[in-house]
């Protein structure tokens, strides 16, 4: 039951921080540093993942957060990788655009500034990528197992379905 708490108290408050976050002032993006802002912070309450349709994953002792401030200029992609834990991303200026590494068609989702998403993690692949024309700059929190050390990405296998430019 303690467990049940903890994951709808941490949920809750992402919901509220989204909510929240279209009526506070914005940190302008470029006063914030590039890179690592917070780095393996341990965190010992025993949590239970599950991320759409994915599978339940309980990290029984705990987890390492990470959070990251990332720009990727214009035509800028991850490589396709998958992450050891689920990862929130938010969009701070410019756009990216998601591709899974299962979709068949390769029709990538497009995220602008005010918007995100979480990508599941526990080896489901995928690539973001600028497709726009200016600087995309994100936040993005990882949530991975304590003995994941500062593993954020694991490189994986193209989409076979997608062209090229895509991989």
């Amino acid at each position: 039951m303690k467990k049940t708490l903890v994951v709808i108290v941490v949920v809750g408050l992402a919901l509220l921080g989204t909510a929240a976050w279209a009526t506070l002032p914005q940190v302008d993006p470029a006063t914030v540093p590039i890179g690592n802002l917070v780095a393996n912070n341990s965190v010992s309450t025993p949590l239970k993942i599950k991320v759409d349709g994915g599978s339940e994953h309980v990290l029984r002792h705990g987890t390492e957060v990470f959070i990251r401030h990332l720009e990727f200029p214009a035509g800028t992609s991850t490589g396709w990788h998958t992450h050891l834990g689920p990862v929130l991303v938010t969009i701070v200026r410019g756009s990216l655009t998601l591709y899974d590494g299962d979709d068949k068609t390769c029709t990538g989702v497009t995220y602008t500034a005010g918007h995100g998403f979480v990508d599941q993690g526990f080896g489901h692949v995928h690539l973001a990528r600028n497709e726009g024309s200016e600087p995309t700059h994100f936040y993005a929190t990882y949530i991975l197992p304590p003995d994941a050390g500062d593993t954020l990405a694991i490189p994986a296998s193209p989409n076979p379905n997608c062209p090229a430019s895509v991989r």
